[in-house]
């Protein structure tokens, strides 16, 4: 399984805020039924390669429309495990185990 990071900005919203624009984004990932973990700076999303690169082209399309901006930042990193099955949460928890 793959884990996406991805982080996408309008550009020329006239406003600080990129709440909404998030939002539209994050039901995009809704509408598929997709695993994904917002934080402060992106947000990241299970699923195999194919899926996750179709899931941010239509999040990318999604923020264009939901904002009506003519330019959008897209930052975008996938780590491919095939070794074995690691999730979110599973790889969040190996790198706790070893703080304690």
């Amino acid at each position: 399984m793959a884990i996406m990071e991805i982080s996408l900005t309008p550009i020329g919203t006239g406003s600080t805020s990129l709440s909404a624009a998030v939002a539209a984004c994050l039901k995009v990932l809704d509408e598929r039924k997709m695993v994904y973990e917002l934080n402060a700076m992106g947000t990241c999303v299970e699923g195999n390669t194919p899926d996750l690169l179709a899931a941010a082209q239509a999040m990318q399309e999604r923020c264009f429309t939901a904002t009506g901006v003519q330019r959008v930042s897209m930052f975008i990193k996938i780590d491919d495990r095939r070794d074995r099955p690691m999730g979110i949460k599973d790889r969040i928890q190996a790198v706790k185990r070893h703080l304690n």
